[in-house]
């Protein structure tokens, strides 16, 4: 835990002592006493953020400039200018200097990373101690990306972009991708949250599709038929999935002696659904490659159209980033096309 005996709170102007409440600011790593910042709701320095502002200690009054440069030793492994030793950011190019802790300090048990509230301050609802993640995931914010800076990438992506950066240089240096559970688990939803809308739009329509296939099949033909087919059988719909390999004989025999429509029919759903899973693990292993292509052809154009940082900030944002309006109202379909077949089938409806 960085010590910060003896400096003084930018709020209350008093020192801070051994055992005080402290919390940190995650952008730019000036700390508070937690009852100062919860009075106070956000960090002083919050307009100096996006101009890369980060906090380091001033010399100790008292001691000579050679005796205060002797305690720069922890070095910046982005670009090796000499910090003081408690310096949680780098006061050249603001990497963060604790990244790579491999231990979760005192007051975070299981290595929780705090993160901000509405105000872009650090979460008051964290314990006190610090593990600082790299925003950038470890990427230097000038690399270049096939003509895109990593800096732009990342905000481009917006939400999680240390993940995402890790990803892309690994894609990038490597050609070694990530499996993405995200885009497994939730496939089409996940490319429309992430703004790919073509692919989005399609994967979401196919699986879809065949929710709503497989339910309305099973609803209005397959059950009656099933029921037949036992009864034909000589079997007891009570036994369900423990029939024995020779009453599943008997099943087969009686569903092949079906219409072919019919057959077709039963078997349609066990096919719909395995296409569903194929198209869920496709995703899964290629989403990570889907989205850095996306991502450095848009933020590529984006780039070229607005060469001023202010307007290329903006424009990255806007174009970038997430879109939970899409992501929710998918889930809100998926949901009614789930349970709509069951509220039928109750006769709740």
């Amino acid at each position: 835990m960085i010590d910060y005996t003896g400096v003084p709170c930018p709020i209350c102007g008093k020192a801070f002592h051994e055992g005080d409440d402290i919390v940190v600011c995650p952008i730019c790593g000036t700390p508070y006493h937690r009852a100062c910042y919860e009075k106070e709701g956000r960090c002083l320095f919050e307009d100096k953020h996006k101009e890369g502002y980060v906090f380091h200690r001033e010399p100790e009054p008292g001691k000579s400039a050679p005796e205060n440069d002797s305690a720069r030793t922890k070095a910046c492994p982005r670009c090796g200018n000499k910090n003081y030793t408690d310096a949680l950011f780098c006061d050249k190019c603001g990497l963060p200097l604790a990244q790579n802790s491999s231990t979760p300090p005192p007051g975070y048990p299981f290595g929780g990373v705090p993160g901000n509230n509405s105000n872009g301050g650090p979460n008051m609802n964290s314990m006190p101690g610090m593990f600082i993640m790299d925003p950038m995931g470890g990427v230097n914010p000038e690399e270049d990306f096939n003509g895109v800076k990593a800096g732009n990438l990342a905000k481009f992506v917006g939400s999680n972009p240390p993940y995402y950066m890790n990803v892309f240089k690994r894609l990038k240096d490597h050609n070694i991708g990530k499996f993405n559970f995200c885009g497994f688990l939730f496939s089409g939803g996940w490319l429309l949250y992430r703004k790919q809308y073509l692919w989005g739009a399609v994967i979401s329509l196919i699986l879809l599709g065949c929710l709503l296939g497989s339910s309305m099949i099973n609803l209005f033909h397959n059950y009656d038929i099933l029921n037949q087919v036992i009864a034909a059988a000589g079997l007891s719909e009570a036994t369900g999935l423990f029939y024995s390999m020779q009453d599943s004989m008997k099943l087969m025999e009686q569903i092949m002696l079906l219409p072919v429509l019919d057959q077709i029919l039963l078997f349609l759903p066990t096919v719909l659904s395995l296409l569903q899973w194929i198209i869920m693990f496709v995703i899964g292993f290629r989403g990570n490659r889907m989205y850095y292509k996306h991502c450095l052809k848009k933020a590529g154009e984006i780039q070229q159209a607005h060469p001023t940082d202010p307007e290329l900030t903006s424009a990255l944002k806007e174009k970038g980033g997430i879109n939970w309006g899409l992501g929710i109202c998918l889930l809100v379909c998926y949901l009614i096309i789930t349970y709509f077949p069951l509220l039928i089938s109750g006769g709740i409806l």
